[in-house]
């Protein structure tokens, strides 16, 4: 898999932790107590990727650079 944009949506994170705990050097949490990324490419992609399935709220989108496709959660067709 090509590089990852990671987002985390400022409006669905409850600051949960999950995310952190699992890559602490890809999120962290901002001055509002939501959870940002602050570097995508300092965990392996499967471990990002589990991360943002370890949101219970949803609130990170993955998606492949290289195409544009969205990774994570799947969008359905």
């Amino acid at each position: 898999m090509a590089k990852l944009e990671v987002t985390v949506s400022a409006r669905k994170c409850q600051a949960h932790g999950a995310c952190l705990k699992m890559a602490p050097a890809v999120f962290a949490l901002s001055a509002e107590n939501k959870a940002s990324v602050i570097d995508p490419g300092a965990a392996p992609e499967e471990v990002v990727l589990a991360a943002a399935r370890s949101c219970p709220y949803r609130a990170i989108t993955v998606v492949d650079a290289a195409t544009g496709q969205q990774v994570y959660p799947r969008v359905r067709t």
